[in-house]
């Protein structure tokens, strides 16, 4: 017999309530269990913020789940250049981030790239 939501099953009926896969692990939606992949498409399929269905790329922070753009927006880094929000791999000097194609010399705008030696001032 297994134990869950408060009530008792036998264990070849402990399955998703969608696909009716034997479960090991299990997710609870509005009292129905169900596999991950399920509980993924019924409950976590809406962004928090916009409320906007979610394709295949979402993110998850602190339990909540965001559409790319509102992840990012949240959570990412501002360019220190474009002031665009950096979503992929960001350059850092000193406490600014920067897009790597923005990451440049202040003096003669030459792209720096990763491993170029450069040093920051003060405004």
């Amino acid at each position: 017999v297994i134990e869950a939501l408060d009530r008792n099953f036998h264990a070849a009926c402990f399955s998703c309530y969608v696909c009716d896969q034997p479960l090991t692990a299990f997710y609870e939606k509005g009292g129905a269990v169900l596999c991950e992949k399920h509980y993924r498409e019924i409950a976590l399929n809406h962004c928090v913020i916009c409320k906007g269905t979610l394709a295949k790329k979402y993110r998850q922070k602190d339990g909540k789940t965001y559409c790319e753009k509102h992840y990012w927006e949240k959570f990412g880094f501002e360019c220190a250049t474009c002031g665009e929000v950096i979503t992929g791999s960001a350059l850092q000097a000193g406490a600014q981030r920067f897009h790597a194609a923005c990451f440049r010399c202040v003096a003669c705008q030459q792209p720096l790239q990763q491993g170029d030696s450069f040093f920051t001032v003060d405004d």
